[in-house]
């Protein structure tokens, strides 16, 4: 899953759903990894850098700026105007 384009679309609550989800399946994943005889322990570490620097540098700051973004959105006083995203 590509998260750019869940971005890209403003589906922003998939961000927000699946990033605990893979923080949850992270160990279940490098246990899978591992139990594949064909990949190379090279190609096993790789994998799972790719996966755990996906989650760490594009899955939790964008789910922490959405959810920041929420919680700004809910202090702001209601004016009667419709909120839509920018």
């Amino acid at each position: 899953m590509n998260p750019y384009h869940l971005i890209e679309r403003m589906e922003y609550e998939a961000v927000i759903n699946i990033t605990p989800k893979m923080a949850r399946a992270l160990p279940e994943i490098e246990k899978m990894v591992f139990g594949v005889p064909v990949l190379t322990d090279i190609q096993k570490r790789f994998y799972l850098a790719v996966m755990e620097q996906r989650y760490e540098k594009v899955f939790q700051p964008t789910c922490r700026k959405i959810m920041g973004q929420q919680m700004a959105e809910e202090r702001q006083p209601d004016d009667g105007q419709e909120r839509r995203c920018r």
